[in-house]
């Protein structure tokens, strides 16, 4: 047997060997030290806390308050059900990924309905960010008749509609697209989605999921500014009264929220999606673990916006400080008191 047909012999076992038994991957070798990964845990759990915290709170007061229970409200509270969805199921299960170095631990038919949910909870943060920022739009520019035209009635058609959007921009792709296709282009360790790398695809989404959402909420606070503005200019010649001072002093507080609510749209979101769509025609152009951090900006809306849109509301938070005192200054009850005084009597007699 000849030197050279003794290494391909040599090679073809070896490659056979690595291909039936392939080697275990080192976690700690291979990736970020211990001390890292820890860090980013703590990071990851405090922001999930604020976005579980905040967001429940939020509820907890819309539904134990009835003065909350307005239409306009609706729309907050759509938006905080949304944010609550990330941090039950897109945080917990995507911070595993993470933290094992970009390798996904559930399985090939999980990492679907992750996706599905994940997308869709996303999708609808921003259109819920456009419901609220066009219904206070009109509760600017119609004054008194916003009541009979912003209905209960129209909240239960908008909502669900936005749902349905969200799911119909990413879910069929994600079940079926690799179907479609015919293949998968996606490694077993990752979880990714099968249309990450169609340019064309991700165009549309993005401009779908953030650039129209964020083209409809800037063009209603610039609205919404010339509104004021305009009205403030009358104002200054006719004498006001304190009822419409009062309705002056809201409608800047809607102005300056809203404009609040645009410039953290904008940083949590455009950096991911700039990425995503570089991306799709580019893979090595944006660096793996900077793209990671995106994603986790994007989530960190969802901490944000239980403050954004409840706590400059001064009756939320006033309910967010009465359940707080509520959890934590609890008295025991009536009935605990009664038991441990039964015990100590009981010790005493013993």
């Amino acid at each position: 047997m000849s030197d050279s047909t003794l290494v391909e012999t040599l090679y073809s076992s070896q490659a056979l060997e690595e291909a039936t038994n392939p080697p275990d991957y080192d976690y700690e070798e291979e990736g970020y030290p211990l001390y890292g990964k820890v860090m980013a845990g703590i990071l990851i759990g405090l922001m999930n806390v604020a976005i579980l915290a905040g967001n429940t709170l939020t509820i907890m007061s819309f539904c134990q308050d009835r003065q909350l229970r307005t239409v306009a409200n609706y729309y907050i509270i759509n938006l905080a059900v949304t944010d609550l969805l990330v941090g039950l199921t897109s945080v917990p299960f995507y911070a595993p990924f993470t933290l094992l170095d970009y390798h996904w631990p559930f399985g090939y038919t999980f990492c679907k309905v992750y996706n599905v949910v994940d997308f869709l909870v996303c999708a609808e943060s921003a259109w819920a960010i456009c419901l609220i920022s066009y219904d206070r739009l009109e509760m600017v520019r119609r004054g008194a008749q916003y009541s009979s035209y912003s209905t209960g009635r129209r909240a239960a058609v908008l909502i669900p509609l936005s749902w349905i959007f969200s799911f119909l921009l990413y879910g069929p792709a994600i079940i079926g697209f690799d179907i479609w296709r015919g293949h998968s282009i996606l490694e077993s360790y990752n979880c990714d989605v099968e249309f990450a790398t169609d340019f064309l695809y991700t165009l549309v989404t993005a401009i779908l999921e953030f650039l129209l959402p964020f083209v409809m909420v800037t063009t209603c606070s610039v609205l919404l500014y010339w509104n004021i503005r305009k009205r403030s200019r009358g104002d200054a010649v006719v004498s006001q009264s304190n009822e419409r001072a009062q309705v002056m002093k809201r409608d800047r507080r809607a102005l300056r929220n809203l404009s609040l609510l645009v410039s953290v749209f904008l940083v949590c979101w455009m950096p991911y999606t700039v990425a995503t769509i570089i991306l799709a025609f580019c893979g090595e152009c944006v660096n793996e673990d900077l793209y990671e951090f995106f994603v986790w900006l994007l989530w960190g809306n969802s901490s944000l916006n239980a403050l954004l849109y409840a706590y400059t509301n001064h009756r939320f938070r006033d309910n967010y400080r009465r359940i707080l005192l509520a959890v934590c200054c609890r008295k025991p009850s009536t009935a605990t008191r009664q038991d441990h005084s039964n015990s100590g009597i009981t010790e005493t007699t013993g």
